[in-house]
Parts: structure tokens; C-alpha cells; sequence
């Protein structure tokens, strides 16, 4: 964990420095306030560490390995396996935005492996999805099919809609650029429904 550390705040060094949106604060401001008045820190707490953490993505990587570092403490406090491995993933959004492909599927690949033996599906599920990712952008669409495939079947397992949708469009992606437009366009329409459905309208792959 140390050498993901250092490697995501060596991908932030050199960037100017980003300003967070009035929004953004907002919502730090909410969910930090949220955990300074819990007097019992419990899962929902773990995850508000997390949310906190990804508003600091790609703006300021102390902030970002700080609040995740909370996260992981707190899990591992109060035996939250599920919310430890989640706070792992999130140091992984880091090489998804860099397009740091190769560290993205290694990382993703060791949260797969240690959410399986969890028993995690959710976690499961959508660290293949970034691997499937990863593999589409390092130029293997096989491979990024039958990822994306295995994760959509666990995603249908545990009915997480979420993860049921990008997995639609992801496949819909890698069958558009492997030349099969029907395809591609029957699981963009998957995933739109399914998208409107939960009220997300913007669907993006991740």
C-alpha cells in the first residue's frame, strides 16, 4: 500500500493546482460534518471517508491518501472487510483518470482477487469492470469483452443495476470498435434503460 501511496502522489506532482467548485466544498463540508457528530463511527462513516476522499481526486493527492487512509483505519477498527477493500479500489481512480492503464488492471486485479475471497461481489464486480477498462484502453478488446462479461454476470448475481448498466455500455463500447455496430447499439439501449431507470441520466463507462 506504501508504494500506491507514493506512486499517486508522485502522479500529482507538478500539476497547478485545482481549485474545488463551491459544490464540492459543500459536499466535503456536509460529509465532514456528518462524521465529527457521529459518536458511534460505524460503515456508513467509512464511506462517507471515502466520498470525502474522491472529491479529492485528481486536486490534491495528501487530502485524497489522508481521507482514504480513514477510511481503511476505521474498517479495519470496526471489522469492515467490505469497506476496507473499498477504500483500496478508490486509490485506483487515481491511474484510471492519469490513463495509467497497466498500474490501473494490476491494482484492480488485487482488489478482484482479495474480494472474492471476501466473498464481496459488488467489489468484485466492479474492480473487473475497471480491468476490463484497462485491457480495452491498453488496445486487447477480447480480453476486455470476457472481463466485462464475467463482471456483468456478478453485477446480475447481487442485482446491482449500477454496475449492470456500465457494463452494458462498456461491452457496447469494445463492440463498436471491434466493428459490430448492432451489437454495440443493442447494449447502449441496455444501458440507457437501465441508466433511466435508477435515475442516472448521464452514463458514462465508469
Amino acid at each position: 500500500m506504501k508504494k500506491i501511496i507514493l506512486t499517486i502522489i508522485m502522479l500529482f506532482a507538478g500539476l497547478l493546482p485545482v481549485q474545488l467548485s463551491a459544490q464540492d466544498q459543500q459536499v466535503i463540508d456536509s460529509l465532514l460534518t456528518a462524521i465529527e457528530e457521529t459518536k458511534s463511527p460505524d460503515k456508513e462513516t467509512v464511506t462517507q471517508y471515502i466520498l470525502v476522499a474522491q472529491q479529492y481526486t485528481n486536486i490534491d493527492s495528501l487530502k485524497f491518501v489522508h481521507y482514504l487512509g480513514e477510511a481503511e483505519k476505521l474498517a479495519d477498527l470496526i471489522g469492515d472487510k467490505e469497506g476496507k477493500i473499498t477504500a483500496k479500489a478508490t486509490f485506483g481512480d487515481v491511474f484510471f483518470f492519469r490513463g495509467y492503464y497497466q498500474e490501473m488492471r494490476d491494482h484492480f486485479e488485487q482488489i478482484a482477487e482479495e474480494s472474492a475471497k471476501a466473498g464481496f461481489k459488488r467489489g468484485e464486480s466492479s474492480a473487473l469492470k475497471y480491468i476490463g477498462i484497462a485491457y480495452r484502453m491498453l488496445g486487447n478488446r477480447d480480453t476486455a469483452i470476457m472481463i466485462h462479461d464475467r463482471s456483468l454476470e456478478l453485477a446480475k448475481e447481487i442485482d446491482h443495476k449500477a454496475l449492470i448498466a456500465q457494463n452494458y455500455y462498456n461491452l457496447g463500447i469494445n463492440y463498436d470498435y471491434a466493428g459490430n455496430s448492432s451489437k454495440a447499439m443493442e447494449y447502449f439501449e441496455i444501458s440507457i434503460e437501465i441508466s433511466q431507470e435508477i435515475g442516472n441520466t448521464v452514463m458514462t463507462c465508469n
